[in-house]
């Protein structure tokens, strides 16, 4: 025994050294929440595939990975369906945008890709919005990004998993922004030819023009009776003139 214990130890070192490693699966969940309000999930799992099929998931998978993939409407289906990651959303709509809020849901299907999850040693969800995020338990944002690592996958997130969004309607803002840039130049131009007007009238009104022919009338008729004072004057002067010759003569 003694003789073969050196070819045992180095059997062993041969199968510890060249033997690979078995390698736990890692998996990420992502969902790009787009302009149009359809959400696009893809699951990437890198390492030992796991084993679950069903005909809503698009699947690929290669030596390296395997991803699951499929676009959903809106938040209000995704809430409704049994197959997906343990969430709820709630939407209220104002004027020029939506504030969403996230949260869980205890619910969690049994016959889930989620559920399939619960063999994998790591599992980071990523939720990509369109808008702006307000708050979040995340442990990163990153850009418009909310990136959690969940320690248990397969089980309930739990209190700690939510995210408050706010997205804008780019139509509607800019449809309003438009129509009232229309109203406040209309509102100019109407004040301007306003007081376009006033000017005008005040210019060319009837009362001035009869002020002014009044002005100018007034020193012309008492220019005419100076005048006419001055001939009758003459003539009463050339009168007694007259008068005095003849009492001489």
């Amino acid at each position: 025994m003694r003789k073969h214990l050196p070819e045992v130890i180095l059997g062993l070192l041969f199968l510890l050294i060249f033997t690979p490693v078995a390698r736990a699966a890692e998996a990420e969940w992502q969902i790009k929440w787009n302009e149009d309000g359809s959400l696009r999930e893809i699951i990437t799992v890198t390492g030992p595939p796991i084993e679950y099929h069903d005909s809503a998931w698009q699947e690929t998978q290669d030596d390296k990975k395997q991803v699951f993939s499929r676009t959903v409407t809106d938040w209000q289906a995704y809430n409704q369906m049994p197959d997906k990651l343990p969430i709820k959303v709630n939407q209220n709509n104002y004027l020029f945008c939506t504030v969403s809020k996230i949260k869980p849901d205890a619910t969690l299907a049994q016959e889930s890709l989620y559920k399939n999850l619960s063999g994998v040693q790591s599992l980071q969800v990523r939720i990509e919005v369109p808008g702006s995020i307000r708050a979040s338990s995340a442990d990163q944002i990153i850009d418009h990004t909310a990136v959690w690592r969940i320690k248990n996958p397969g089980t309930p997130l739990g209190s700690a998993f939510t995210l408050k969004t706010v997205t804008f309607d780019g139509w509607l803002l800019g449809i309003s922004i438009l129509s009232l840039g229309v109203i406040i130049m209309f509102i100019f131009f109407a004040v301007r030819m306003r007081k376009v007007n006033q000017i005008i009238a005040d210019t060319y009104s009837l009362d001035n023009i009869v002020i002014e022919e009044d002005e100018i009338g007034i020193p012309r008729i008492e220019a005419v009776k100076i005048e006419e004072d001055e001939s009758k004057g003459d003539q009463v002067q050339e009168e007694k003139a007259d008068l005095s010759s003849q009492d001489q003569a």
